[in-house]
């Protein structure tokens, strides 16, 4: 028997809400299931779920939280953002009591103490989804409960793309249970078509379901979009389209969303860009409209399925619809919205790790504001992740001039933070050849070791 799959889509304005179960998730259904039985009878686990987006790996870690419930586990569910991977420990911060203003070190133990005391008291699930986005403190403070954690109830559940993501997590998954969530097979397809439609896929839309390989939100996404758009027929129990021309699974996406009205879909291009998730606040400023003025157009894009609320914020109901917003738009437009987003953000006082991001992905060399931003957010990132520091800084001398005397002070600065990431020579790249050959000459004593030497 194949059981229905939790696809959530809209039509006519109508968002179609999950069914209970999942379709075509028997093995990975039984594994999750299996590891939870054994958590419960004491033994420690680590599952990492790897498949590509839109597969269904987080359908899967909410199942899993829902057993887990049933089973009166205590879960604690969270997940990394894209634009949020230079924010040391992100994605913990917001959902482990008292983790506020805490950082590096003392932040990872009280991780793990938190999560010790209460696997002590009953079994535990952490749940993480989008792992590849993990900044890597997050990633060694899993680590540190995996390994100290190994002798009581506690199960780590990850989810991840195979790419893009950083080397620390292929690591990590070295250390785990490894489910690849593979595509739908023909016959899960064949069922998901028929909940979605109450019919069979005829011929020319067989082959276009064809084409999303099994990928069951593409394939919602696709037939929601041909039906919402009066392209199908359905006769006798089986529908298919009229002729042959079936659009693009992302012109498929992109159309569905056009349903919207204009100025929602241009506010949703703009709040793409702020990232997966985001602040109404953040959101009238950057596209200079009064909060009451965007309430309609996010209580749109909520009926229509793009966006769901996040606590205090709101976030993309999934990867796919905002990056098929994000990537409609020319690059040169969204260069210079991210430019724009991070001028507007810094004058609304909002932090340097909110900021620099945008800095980062809007500047060109010689913008010194950028520059300073990225450099107070290595700053504030040094104390608890100097990998991360470390990248921010090293961006901050990708916008310098290549002749500019503050990348030796640049230089001088951050080796500490090199140093304390595994990669004490790096910063010696910062400099000139020439700059280093007149230190070498000078002995120059102002210089640290590892920058007069490499």
């Amino acid at each position: 028997m194949v059981e229905e799959y939790g696809y959530a889509g809209m039509v006519s304005g109508t968002r179609l809400h999950p069914p209970t179960r999942l379709l075509g998730r028997s093995r990975e259904l039984e594994l999750i299931t299996g590891q939870l039985d054994a958590t419960l009878q004491g033994l420690a686990g680590f599952v990492v779920l790897e498949g590509e987006a839109g597969v269904g790996k987080s359908r899967l870690l909410s199942e899993a939280s829902l057993r887990a419930r049933e089973m009166n586990f205590c879960v604690v569910e969270t997940r990394a953002y894209e634009l949020e991977h230079a924010r040391p420990f992100g994605p913990l911060v917001s959902v482990i009591p008292g983790a506020g203003g805490m950082g590096g070190f003392q932040l990872q133990e009280h991780v793990v103490a938190h999560l010790e005391e209460s696997a002590l008291a009953r079994p535990v699930l952490l749940t993480l989804d989008d792992a590849h986005w993990s900044d890597v403190s997050t990633l060694g403070a899993l680590a540190a409960c995996v390994r100290r954690l190994s002798h009581l109830p506690f199960l780590a559940l990850v989810a991840a793309r195979p790419l893009p993501r950083p080397p620390e997590l292929d690591r990590l998954t070295s250390q785990a249970d490894l489910v690849a969530v593979q595509p739908l097979d023909e016959e899960a397809v064949a069922q998901m078509v028929w909940n979605l439609l109450g019919a069979a896929p005829g011929p020319t839309l067989r082959k276009a379901v064809e084409g999303a390989a099994g990928n069951p939100f593409l394939i919602g996404e696709l037939v929601e979009g041909l039906r919402a758009d009066g392209a199908l027929d359905v006769r006798a129990g089986v529908a298919d389209t009229p002729g042959p021309a079936v659009p693009s699974l992302r012109m498929s996406v992109l159309r569905r969303m056009s349903m919207m009205r204009p100025a929602t879909l241009d506010t949703m291009r703009l709040a793409s860009v702020l990232g997966s998730t985001f602040t109404v606040s953040d959101l009238s400023a950057v596209s200079r409209k009064p909060v009451t003025d965007l309430l309609p157009c996010i209580a749109e894009a909520v009926r229509a399925g793009v966006l769901e609320e996040r606590d205090e914020e709101l976030r993309f109901r999934h990867d796919l619809l905002r990056e098929a917003l994000y990537e409609d738009m020319p690059l040169s437009s969204r260069i210079a919205l991210h430019l724009d987003c991070a001028r507007t953000l810094a004058s609304t006082g909002a932090t340097a790790e909110r900021v620099a991001p945008h800095f980062s992905l809007g500047a060109t060399v010689g913008d010194t504001e950028a520059v300073e931003w990225l450099i107070r957010a290595g700053d504030e990132a040094s104390p608890r992740d100097p990998s991360a520091a470390l990248q921010l800084y090293e961006r901050a001398r990708d916008l310098l001039r290549h002749d500019d005397p503050s990348r030796v002070g640049l230089s001088v600065k951050w080796s500490t933070p090199c140093t304390g990431s595994g990669a004490p020579t790096r910063s010696c790249r910062w400099l000139p050849r020439r700059s280093r050959q007149r230190a070498r000459t000078k002995n120059a004593s102002w210089l640290p070791p590892s920058l007069l030497h490499c």
